[in-house]
C-alpha cells in the first residue's frame, strides 16, 4: 500500500460516492475505524492494524461493491463489518443484515450499530446454515468462502431471482470451474480500489432455474 496521508484517504472515501458524503457520514466512518482499532487490541478483529491500512484495505475495498449489490442485503461472514457496516453508513436508508458466527465479532458489531446509530442494520449471531425462514434478494460475502461453498451454504436464504455477490482478489478461475451446475456466474468484473496495488474482482451469481439456459 502506498504511504498516503490520512486526509487524502478520507477524501478518496468521499469521492467513491457520486453525490458525496455528508459530514455526519464521514464522522461515522472515522469513528468506525477508531472503534475497530481500539477493539482489535482485545478481540483480534482484523490483521490490519493501522488506520491508514484499514481505510484502504477495508473501507475503500468495501465501497468497491456498492454498485453491485441490492437491498435488503445480507452480509454473510461479515467479520469486523466489511462490507456491511461501510455500506450501511453510505446508504443509511437501506436494510442490511450482518451475519457472523463469532461471538466477539458480533459483540463488536452490535456496539458499532448502537454508537453509529445505524437504525436499518440488524446483527445476527449465527451460522448461515442455521437461518431457516428469511430470504434476501442479495447476499454479499468478502473473503468468506470459495464460490461453490458460498453457493451451497447460502442459496437456501436467497430469493428466487436474487443474487449472491462475492468479493474476490485475483480472478477466481478455479473456483468458477468448480461451481455446481445449478449456479450461474452472471457477471465477473475487475474493480479498482484507490491506493491498493492488488487485484480485486466481483462475482455475481444466480441460481439456475429449470428451463433457463
Amino acid at each position: 500500500m502506498e504511504d498516503v496521508p490520512l486526509k487524502i484517504l478520507l477524501q478518496a472515501v468521499a469521492s467513491r460516492i457520486p453525490c458525496g458524503l455528508e459530514e455526519i457520514q464521514m464522522q461515522q466512518i472515522q469513528k468506525f475505524v477508531d472503534m475497530l482499532v481500539h477493539w482489535n487490541e482485545a478481540f483480534n478483529l482484523t490483521a490490519v492494524r493501522s488506520v491508514e491500512e484499514i481505510l484502504v484495505k477495508h473501507v475503500l475495498d468495501s465501497l468497491s461493491v456498492r454498485e453491485h449489490v441490492s437491498y435488503p442485503l445480507l452480509d454473510v461472514g461479515t467479520g469486523g463489518g466489511f462490507p456491511g457496516v461501510v455500506l450501511a453508513i453510505v446508504a443509511p436508508e437501506r436494510s442490511i443484515t450482518l451475519l457472523d458466527s463469532n461471538g466477539k465479532k458480533v459483540r463488536f458489531l452490535k456496539q458499532c450499530v448502537h454508537e453509529l446509530r445505524l437504525d436499518r442494520v440488524h446483527v445476527v449471531h449465527s451460522r448461515i446454515e442455521s437461518i431457516k425462514k428469511e430470504q434476501f434478494p442479495c447476499i454479499v460475502s468478502r473473503a468468506y468462502a470459495s464460490l461453490d461453498l458460498m453457493a451451497h451454504s447460502c442459496q437456501h436464504v436467497l430469493s428466487p431471482d436474487g443474487e449472491m455477490v462475492a468479493m474476490k482478489g485475483k480472478y477466481p478461475e478455479n473456483e468458477l470451474r468448480a461451481l455446481p451446475d445449478d449456479i450461474i456466474a452472471v457477471d465477473i468484473k475487475r474493480v479498482e480500489v484507490p491506493f491498493l496495488q492488488e487485484e480485486r474482482h466481483i462475482v455475481r451469481m444466480k441460481i439456475r432455474h429449470r428451463g433457463s439456459e
